[in-house]
């Protein structure tokens, strides 16, 4: 109503006065009809003095009231968060209307918050979205029953950065997770239904795929982030099958990489006791062993198990190649005596370098490794090596590379690939881990020289040529030394091998890859930027996580060698199948493109958004954006070739009857 007037005495708006002296001018017949239209104006102008089409519905929760819109707007849609309560205003409010709310179908009427939400008279309320999916929000006059304005909405689950959350939704996500660990499959179905997934059912899926004897089916080429952000989402949905609340949350740790950088990263608030544990145990053994994770048990199977799985030589779900015997979840701050391995946090400059790149392949290769791979090495580190007779540190100073001693174990994982590296099948509870090694079988080598097995088994041709001559002789190291710690390979954590699932690090670690992506795919499709979405993969081709090679040991007995070539290893295919789906309760199933475009952020059925796509405050503080060019900063002449979907089969890698030639693999 008008401020001062009371009720009862209200003035009429401007046109219903127009009208009321119309009657005068009207013919008799006629008046009848405008004494009905007056009525009308009457009813919808009681008390306001606000036009009609003027009022808009304003959706907001207290995590967007006290920072952004989720996804910052940049979605088709406004996004309402399941199970938060919603705050639905008319805006600008009037104290003097009587407003009408109502949603559309799809929401549980049976909740008392929705109930309320459909009463008369309120300008303002909270309602608690339980179904997923587009929802109309129509806001009426309940005097009139005009619609002022009707709204859709998508409820949805939000990612949000781990520090952000409430201290009562971060708990609920541990809470779930932890949960995963200690609740086996078969009674986590019974307790939690069907997409109840333990974490060594995770684990082992992960095992499968990446710890491979013939090549990495997850990492190192096109379908990396496919599987990684199904992966994220089969989980995700099992936590949700323990805590309906709760959404799988991510890690933007370029803001670590800026305020704390690798010497003071220890501090970081995700690395408390009580959130996902500190990055490097004080015990020489390496486990966690404080806080939530304290002692968290890595699966063991019985050497009599009928299962085909992956684990170490102790039976423990680990690679095969890391043959630690320790029984919980390990982490240390080194790689071989080297802080982090020689990486630094990726930060904002590394972002940005990749967001400037207009081909997913380029974002596929940046994203499986400078983006993302340095933090599971930073976490994992590395160990049980005679730092008293190999001195690394020296080794990465002399060759200009830091990053070098990181690189060790992805060349022993090659070598083992190869056949060349051997690791025993079976260690007893009772055998030391001295005496349950990784070895290089003289049976294999023979007469071979380190040198020449190097040279042809491609280790030469790798790692941006680190292995020269003059860096071993001022590390005092000679290639019988190099041949050694890698063949001896030694005990790596958790994120820095095939069963990084275990660490719960893992999970927040790859939402930061995707949410970077979906950014850059939206600002696509708004016509911001441009994105080729070609299927396909950047290779680096001198990296030993990037060799491009699949090992076949069909046949092969004893000390055999598989016949290894240069293609694509299964998995990675723009049509090979994911190995999970039925994310919509659909029994679908995905293909590597398929999913693809299932996670494009303007899919109406992807199950979650994030709560942003621009806002990277580290990078802000820093003055670093994405979408502004740099003059100086135009790197394209140095990116490599564009490689479309497969790899050419290019033959056959070579063999110990080639070594004479010391042939280069690359």
């Amino acid at each position: 109503m008008a401020r001062g007037v009371a009720p009862g005495r209200q003035r009429l708006s401007a046109a219903a006065v127009a009208l009321a002296t119309a009657l005068a001018c009207v013919a008799v017949t006629q008046r009848s009809a405008v004494v009905a239209t007056l009525a009308k104006l009457v009813a919808l102008d009681y008390g306001r003095h606000t036009v009609s089409g003027s009022t808009t519905i304003g959706v907001s929760n207290a995590y967007e009231r006290g920072s952004h819109k989720i996804g910052d707007g940049l979605y088709p849609w406004t996004v309402v968060e399941l199970h938060l309560a919603t705050r639905l205003e008319a805006n600008p409010p009037d104290n003097a209307m009587e407003y009408a709310w109502s949603i559309g179908s799809g929401v549980d009427a049976s909740d008392p918050a929705l109930i309320d939400a459909n009463r008369v008279g309120a300008g303002s309320v909270e309602v608690v979205f339980t179904a997923p999916g587009l929802h109309t929000l129509t806001l009426s006059s309940r005097v009139s029953g005009e619609v002022l304005e009707t709204k859709t909405v998508k409820a949805t689950y939000v990612r949000r950065e781990i520090r952000t959350l409430t201290d009562a939704a971060r708990e609920a996500f541990l809470s779930a997770l932890e949960t995963t660990y200690k609740v086996d499959q078969k009674d986590g179905e019974r307790l939690y239904g069907s997409k109840y997934k333990s974490m060594a059912s995770l684990v082992e899926l992960h095992l499968q795929g990446a710890a491979s004897k013939t090549c990495d089916h997850w990492h190192d080429d096109a379908g990396i982030l496919t599987h990684h952000m199904g992966f994220t989402l089969q989980l995700e949905q099992s936590l949700q099958a323990i805590d309906d609340t709760v959404a799988m949350p991510y890690w933007d740790y370029t803001a670590d990489a800026y305020y704390l950088g690798i010497d003071q990263i220890h501090k970081s608030q995700i690395f408390q006791p009580d959130w996902l544990g500190a990055i490097s145990p004080k015990g020489e053994d390496h486990v966690v062993d404080e806080g939530r994770w304290a002692y968290t048990a890595v699966h063991k199977y019985p050497k009599d198990s009928d299962r085909d799985l992956i684990r170490n030589p102790y039976g423990l779900l680990r690679s095969p190649w890391n043959t630690d015997k320790t029984p919980f979840i390990t982490r240390y701050k080194d790689v071989l005596g080297v802080r982090g391995g020689g990486f630094s946090v990726p930060g904002c400059s590394d972002f940005k370098t990749t967001y400037k790149k207009d081909w997913i392949g380029d974002f596929f290769s940046d994203l499986n490794g400078a983006l993302h791979g340095p933090v599971h090495i930073i976490i994992g580190g590395q160990w049980d090596f005679d730092s008293s007779r190999f001195n690394l540190t020296m080794l990465d100073e002399e060759s200009g590379m830091p990053e070098a001693s990181g690189f060790f174990l992805l060349s022993s994982k090659f070598l083992w690939r190869q056949g060349f590296v051997r690791c025993p099948e079976f260690c007893s509870d009772d055998t030391g881990n001295q005496d349950c090694e990784c070895t290089c079988p003289r049976e294999i080598t023979e007469n071979w020289k380190p040198y020449e097995v190097m040279q042809a088994t491609g280790q030469l041709d790798l790692n941006n040529g680190w292995l020269e001559p003059l860096y071993l002789l001022y590390s005092d190291m000679d290639w019988k030394d190099m041949w050694h710690i890698l063949c001896h390979v030694g005990h790596a954590g958790e994120m820095f091998t095939s069963a990084a699932p275990y660490d719960p690090t893992f999970w927040p670690l790859h939402g930061l890859a995707e949410r970077f992506l979906s950014y850059k795919r939206v600002q696509a499709a708004a016509g911001e930027t441009t994105l080729n979405e070609t299927w396909g993969y950047t290779h680096m081709g001198a990296l030993a996580s990037d060799t491009d090679v699949v090992c076949d040991w069909t046949g092969v007995e004893g000390m055999g060698l598989p016949t290894c070539t240069r293609q694509t290893c299964a998995g990675h295919k723009k049509d090979d199948l994911l190995p999970f789906g039925n994310f919509l309760d659909k029994n679908e199933t995905y293909t590597n493109e398929e999913f693809y475009r299932f996670t494009a952020p303007t899919n109406e059925d992807l199950p979650y958004a994030y709560d942003s796509l621009s806002s990277w405050p580290a990078c802000d503080a820093q003055g670093i954006d994405f979408t502004v060019d740099d003059a100086d900063d135009d790197d394209a002449d140095d990116l490599p070739d564009m490689v479309v979907d497969d790899a050419s089969n290019m033959g056959p890698l070579p063999s110990k009857k080639d070594a004479g030639a010391l042939p280069s693999m690359m």
